[in-house]
């Protein structure tokens, strides 16, 4: 994500304040978190030693970094933590055992709470950015059993503050890596779709519901559509195709 920084320049005796745009990346492969300069020029370290972590946010103007850890799904050992953006004064504010595998998370500066997704939990949660008040505002299942069901899982949200609403997004039940939103998801089951099939530019797809599911093939030789009659056919109803174009092949 990009988040503006403020940088002192110097030059001729003169001191100016100017605004920095910094990238700042989660790299998984490597576990760290470091910027750099959206021309890719002077990369920094801020976070290192992070092997499970999937999610971050920046707070450039409270000088912090959060992200989730996943852990591993059948422990239950998720947690988010926090760091100064140099990454000095690490502090886990959501410990082991309190989300199970947190993903996505979204920061509400104006409220000063933390939102984020819990896949194999199936729910979304909430706390203070200093990991106070944790609560959970919905839930899709409990146990293993509502757990095989990925239609259950939260892989991602979003937040409306000024409605005070999350909305969640959930696994499609028909296909891997299709997805369903709900707005709630405490309030609205999600929705089910199913992706188009081989596309073509014969395969039309339908209005309203089944907008995803393609038509049959229609015929799209020029040979097998319908012809207009010709004059002469219809000076000479009875005059057959082949009588009327006795030159043309059939095939």
């Amino acid at each position: 994500m990009s988040e503006a920084v403020k940088k002192n320049n110097r030059s001729a005796g003169a001191s100016a304040s100017a605004v920095v745009p910094r990238l700042f990346v989660l790299e998984l492969n490597a576990g760290r978190i470091h910027s750099m300069n959206t021309d890719g020029s002077r990369p920094q370290d801020h976070c290192v030693g992070l092997p499970f972590a999937r999610r971050h946010r920046v707070d450039a103007e409270a000088g912090h970094i959060y992200w989730t850890n996943m852990g591993i799904p059948s422990l239950n050992d998720g947690s988010v933590e926090r760091a100064d953006i140099d990454g000095k004064n690490r502090k886990t504010i959501v410990p082991e055992g309190e989300t199970h595998t947190p993903k996505q998370i979204i920061l509400d500066k104006k409220a000063a709470s933390s939102y984020w997704c819990d896949r194999e939990g199936m729910r979304v949660m909430r706390c203070n950015l200093d990991g106070s008040r944790l609560e959970t505002l919905s839930e899709a299942g409990r146990g293993e059993a509502d757990r095989q069901d990925q239609t259950r899982w939260c892989v991602g949200l979003t937040i409306d503050p000024n409605a005070d609403i999350s909305t969640g997004r959930k696994k499609a039940q028909t296909m891997p890596g299709s997805a369903a939103s709900s707005r709630p998801m405490s309030k609205c089951p999600p929705a089910r779709l199913q992706r188009p099939g081989p596309t073509s530019r014969f395969l039309r797809p339908s209005a309203g519901a089944d907008r995803y599911r393609a038509r049959p093939q229609e015929p799209c030789s020029l040979l097998d559509r319908p012809r207009r009659p010709s004059a002469r056919q219809q000076r000479e109803p009875g005059l057959d195709r082949q009588q009327a174009w006795p030159s043309q092949r059939s095939w």
